[in-house]
């Protein structure tokens, strides 16, 4: 693997390698070393399973429990959780299945550096999720050995590789890093790079928090600096002073530039994908059934968002077909008044 490119993974996952051997092996598929020998990542990818499960307990644990103190005349509460052990399953199983390792793989720009046999090149395998699924599983491996199982460290690079916040639905302050990767990839075709410095070797060293990291979005664009007491802080800085200046500059893509075909068929899917980059809350949707004089089943849907100040509902003989028409009417509404 060139040094360039081991440069840009290094940014983009928030680690800078003393091995980088290590983050090389990450990306070689069992293909490879079949056919020209050495090593693969297969024992990595079982060693970042592990690390990754516990990371994300983590995360769970500390964004939605908290650990007390027992206090004298009463009841002891030393661990309080929002949540029960089904939820805390669910969350976790979400966070760390297939689909999302895969998105996140691609959100950062990977899976092009994979190295593979002749085979797997001619398939493409690099494209199948469960191949992406590996490599993001490996790269944790790489760096638990790379970092000498330092806790912090994984902790940070877990929360940049996975960025747990925005899939869990967390306000749009803190989903900048996220609303930035999408507007590089569609504006650019390309993925925005990070560089982690650290702080005392930049100007404003004297006064800033130890974690400086330097985002690039394009050539053609101005580069924005942020700090933070962590890794992911000083990525979210960067990213909101860039995200700030694109709205400064009416760079940034409008509700009906977002919106290409509104029809009933796709209009779910779209309030979705608005609601995911930030323009609002996710819809929320309630349904009854009711038969008409024929004794026929008639399905009534209404959709609301907490920010609109108005629901609309509809009616079909079909479920889906009346969740669609609810979508499709406050889709509408949104592309006219906002």
């Amino acid at each position: 693997m060139k040094e360039q490119e081991i440069r840009f993974i290094e940014g983009q996952i928030g680690h800078t390698f003393h091995n980088p051997g290590l983050l090389t092996q990450a990306f070689i598929r069992r293909s490879y070393a079949k056919e020209n020998g050495g090593a693969d990542n297969e024992v990595l990818e079982f060693i970042g399973d592990k690390v990754l499960d516990l990371m994300v307990v983590r995360f769970l644990t500390e964004t939605y429990a908290s650990v007390g103190e027992c206090k004298e005349d009463a009841p002891c509460e030393v661990f309080t959780s929002r949540y029960q052990e089904d939820k805390f399953t669910e969350l976790k199983k979400s966070l760390v299945e297939r689909t999302m390792l895969a998105k996140r793989i691609d959100m950062l720009g990977l899976s092009p550096f994979l190295v593979m046999g002749k085979g797997d090149r001619q398939n493409r395998v690099n494209e199948e999720p469960s191949v992406k699924e590996d490599l993001f599983e490996a790269i944790i491996g790489a760096v638990a050995l790379d970092a000498g199982w330092d806790a912090e460290e994984l902790y940070h690079v877990v929360l940049i590789m996975l960025d747990p916040r925005s899939f869990l639905g967390d306000r749009l302050e803190d989903n900048y890093i996220k609303l930035i990767q999408e507007w590089v990839q569609k504006t650019f075709r390309q993925c925005p790079i990070f560089h982690m410095l650290p702080a005392q070797e930049t100007e404003e060293a004297a006064s800033e928090p130890p974690f400086c990291c330097q985002l690039v979005l394009d050539p053609s664009l101005p580069q924005f600096r942020g700090y933070g007491r962590s890794k992911s802080e000083a990525r979210k800085a960067a990213c909101r002073l860039a995200y700030a200046y694109l709205k400064q500059e009416k760079l940034l893509f409008t509700i009906q530039s977002e919106v290409k075909d509104p029809t009933p068929n796709n209009a779910v899917g779209q309030l979705e994908t608005l609601a995911r980059r930030g323009y609002f809350s996710l819809p929320i949707y309630e349904f009854s059934q009711s038969y008409d004089e024929s004794k026929n089943p008639m399905w009534h849907y209404l959709c609301r968002i907490k920010e609109i100040d108005k629901i609309f509902e509809a009616d079909s003989a079909g479920k889906k077909e009346a969740k669609k028409l609810a979508a499709f009417k406050m889709l509408v509404y949104i592309l006219n008044h906002y």
